[in-house]
């Protein structure tokens, strides 16, 4: 007796909606799932590049003249397209591999689970709109440089034995880590303003990450207060307030 009869159910309907794609007994799905993550990965890959390059002559055409990057924020929100697509994708097969060995039926058809499977996860999905946004930003001149502390918090370690803050920014509000008032930090070391990555998962409790090139879940139970954001704000702070005594000494010496 299978385990989920429910499950099988739905496989068996989804196997007999089209004769022409591949079909798969169970032993070979696994195999499957893996060769089609690599894939979405190396996509993801080719996607932030484009992104990158994008964003470098948004701000390059805006400067020479005003107005002249609209057809590649164009573009850019075509990528989009292409990069939800993709994200709806590995939510599907994250889902297939946690179902599969559920399955009762002799044979199953791939293609068609992914694509039932991705139509279900956008309804309930939000868009990622940071690329556009990360392109509107570049565009304004407002390209995303790294200074020495955020620089350094990405490619240094946290305490805590995470791997460090991986963002300067949060792709959601757009504002560096280091002037967030409540930054959350996911199990991947990516750093969100509070604020908006709830707003971001809404009722569910995982999403795609935002940060564009990016293809793990974010989940509400993981999320955490950023030890190396704090850290970070304490320096800053310390900072501050040495700079303020060294100014108050210069203006009392004779």
């Amino acid at each position: 007796m299978p385990r989920c009869p429910s499950l099988a159910r739905r496989v068996h309907r989804i196997a007999s909606m089209t004769d022409d794609n591949e079909r798969l007994v169970p032993v070979q799905v696994e195999s499957k799932i893996k060769e089609r993550v690599l894939e979405v990965r190396k996509e993801f890959e080719h996607l932030e590049l484009a992104f990158e390059a994008a964003n470098e002559a948004g701000e390059a055409a805006e400067r020479r003249t005003p107005g002249s990057s609209a057809p590649l924020r164009a573009k850019v929100q075509a990528l989009c397209a292409i990069q939800r697509e993709k994200e709806l994708e590995i939510l599907a097969l994250e889902a297939l591999k946690s179902e599969y060995e559920c399955w009762s039926a002799k044979e199953f058809d791939f293609e068609a689970y992914l694509k039932t499977k991705m139509r279900a996860f956008e309804r309930g999905t939000p868009v990622n709109d940071a690329p556009l946004k990360a392109f509107d930003a570049a565009v304004r001149g407002g390209c995303e440089t790294l200074d020495d502390d955020a620089e350094f918090m990405v490619v240094g370690g946290g305490g805590d034995g995470a791997k460090g803050v991986k963002n300067a920014k949060c792709p959601l509000s757009l504002k560096k880590v280091e002037d967030l008032d409540e930054p959350l930090e996911d199990l991947k070391g990516y750093v969100y303003e509070a604020v908006a990555i709830l707003d971001y998962l809404g009722r569910k409790t995982s999403v795609p990450c935002p940060v564009a090139g990016t293809v793990h879940t974010v989940k509400r139970a993981d999320l955490k207060p950023s030890k190396a954001v704090q850290r970070l704000k304490a320096r800053h702070l310390a900072a501050s307030r040495a700079n303020d005594n060294e100014r108050d000494s210069q203006c009392i010496s004779p």
